[in-house]
Order: structure tokens, then C-alpha cells, then sequence
């Protein structure tokens, strides 16, 4: 026994050295992925992704479903070109506690990469990319805002809508310029922390911020609040915050999901949902009451599952 511990320390040295000369320059993180049936991911989630940190953001190319993107909270981007088993840095602007939360991939060219990044309250900026994220311009309209929300036109790629702790911005160029939109004679549409367009219409733009839901119809022109029947919280006159909305091609053609914690799950129909801690609401627009937000029950809650509505006027 003692003599075998004599080599222990050799031993040591020798792994350490050994696991030194193979180590790859760049990050990569390698999941043995081939043996799992796909429809079985949901059922079988495991690790993937280079260890540490925190993963803001995931985008997968729309031209190419095994190339990934996502972005970190310290300024990295990581891609993977092989649906995620694995990963090697991309870019890392070498800002430390910099939010990279929204990538996009331009469908007409996945060259193009589009990102919206802040530190909380502090500026982040938009950054640009026209070689498959390999270098990055800054925009120096938006160089001292906290990019909270980006999101890009579906009925015109052209139009990209930024918002930001201090108000939103619309781009007609492909991010190339950007012009702050009038938002400050709506009292609350600041801190907007999520954006959608209507995928039939660039005008109308649906905004979430820390307190209240908003829309315009004119591109951002003017803005109303559709708050109307969201609950609030029980020891404050604020609602709930819009953390996100996601908007889905549907036929007929959109529905629009507005949620914290998950997806909203939506039918064949165009429905607009709200997601907040206390409660999934959907929204009506009639002409007898338009913008108003309805309970939507969750199945199997014990209550009437209360159907979405089709949203004509959007």
C-alpha cells in the first residue's frame, strides 16, 4: 500500500498534464444525442452548452434548424451548427454583466444577426452583424439604452422595433438607422421590457412594460393601454409585468401570446393572451368592448375551460 502511494502524486501530475495537451482551445459541450428519439426530447432533458454562466437568450436559424444561437449575461455569444451537441464561442463583446437577451436571424439572410443587450437600467446597446456573427457594429443611436426587447417585422424584414428602459425605437433599414417613436405623451410606456408586430402588419405593435400592456395601430405613432380587465396585484394599483410576447403564424393568420413563466397554448384560431403571476387572460376585440382582457381558465383546474375568440381589427 505504501509503495503504491508513493506514486500517487507522479500520478496526479501526469493526469493533469495529459488533460492539458487535449483540452480545445474554444469551448465546446458534447451531448450523445443520436440514440434519443426526438419525440421523446420533451420527456428527456439533459445538460448541453458550454458549464456556467446563464443562458439570456436561444434562437435557432430559420434557414438551418441545427444551427443554434444564445446569448450570456456576460457579453458572449455562443453558436452550435449541429442542432446542440456542440458548442464553440462565437463572439464575446468583453463586456462583463452585459445581457445578450435577443438574437435575431434575418430569414432573407442568415448572415445577418441582429442584437438587442442592456445591464438592467444601464445602457447595452443594438449590435449588427453582416458575416454570420463574426464581427459586430454598434449603433450609436441606441449606444446609451438598455435594449430590454427587439423584434423584427414579419410582413416587412426592413422593420426592426427596439424598446428600451427610456421608451421605443422603429428602424426602416434593417437596423441600419433608428428613429425613437413618440411615446412620451402615453403615461407608463416606459421601461418596455417586451415587443410584437402583427405579422400582417408592421403598423401595429403590440408593447409590454414592467407595469401595463400597450398597442398602436400606426407604426408606433400613438399607443393606448389594454389593460382592461387584467387583474392587478392585491397590494398594489400596478399589474402584473409583461415579460414577453411571442407572436405564432396561424391560420387564419396570427395569434399573439403574451406570457411570464410559460407559452400560452393556442388553437387554429387568431387569439391575443396575456400571461401575468396571477393570472392567463385573453383579449376581445368587439365593437362592443375592444381590448378587453377575459379569465382564461386552464383545463383540468377543476373550472369552465373559458375558449379564445378570434380578434378581428387588429
Amino acid at each position: 500500500m505504501n509503495r503504491n502511494m508513493k506514486y500517487f502524486p507522479l500520478l496526479v501530475v501526469l493526469l493533469a498534464l495529459a488533460s492539458a495537451a487535449i483540452a480545445p482551445k474554444t469551448v465546446f459541450a458534447v451531448v450523445d444525442s443520436d440514440s434519443i428519439d426526438p419525440s421523446q426530447y420533451s420527456a428527456d432533458w439533459r445538460t448541453t452548452g458550454p458549464p456556467g454562466g446563464d443562458v439570456r437568450s436561444l434562437v435557432v436559424d430559420p434557414n438551418n434548424a441545427d444551427r443554434f444561437y444564445f446569448g450570456t449575461l456576460d457579453g458572449q455569444i455562443y453558436t452550435s451548427s449541429d442542432a446542440g451537441r456542440q458548442w464553440k464561442l462565437l463572439y464575446n463583446f468583453n463586456r462583463p454583466k452585459l445581457f445578450v437577451d435577443h438574437i435575431i436571424v434575418d430569414p432573407r439572410n442568415s448572415k445577418v444577426l441582429f442584437v438587442g443587450a442592456h445591464r438592467h437600467k444601464e445602457p447595452g446597446g443594438f449590435f449588427k452583424s453582416t458575416d454570420g456573427g463574426l464581427t459586430w457594429r454598434e449603433d450609436p443611436k441606441l449606444r446609451n439604452e438598455a435594449v430590454h426587447s427587439l423584434t423584427q417585422s414579419v410582413a416587412d424584414a426592413d422593420v426592426l422595433v427596439a424598446g428600451t428602459f427610456n421608451g421605443i425605437f422603429r428602424s426602416e433599414d434593417s437596423g441600419d438607422t433608428w428613429e425613437q417613436l413618440p411615446t412620451y405623451s402615453t403615461p407608463g410606456l416606459v421601461h418596455v421590457e417586451s415587443l410584437a408586430m402583427d405579422p400582417r402588419s408592421s403598423k401595429i405593435i403590440y408593447a409590454g412594460t414592467w407595469y401595463l400592456p400597450y398597442k398602436s395601430t400606426d407604426g408606433g405613432q400613438t399607443w393606448k393601454s389594454i389593460k382592461n380587465g387584467i387583474i392587478t396585484i392585491p397590494t398594489s394599483s400596478r399589474l402584473m409585468s409583461i415579460l414577453a410576447i411571442q407572436i405564432t403564424s396561424l391560420p387564419p393568420p396570427a395569434a399573439v401570446s403574451m406570457k411570464q413563466s410559460r407559452q400560452a397554448r393556442v388553437g387554429a384560431r387568431s387569439r391575443v393572451f396575456l400571461r401575468s403571476h396571477v393570472e392567463l387572460a385573453r383579449l376581445c376585440s368587439t365593437r362592443q368592448s375592444p381590448d378587453l382582457f377575459l379569465p382564461e381558465l386552464q383545463k383540468g383546474s377543476g373550472a369552465q375551460n373559458v375558449g379564445a375568440m378570434p380578434t378581428p381589427g387588429w
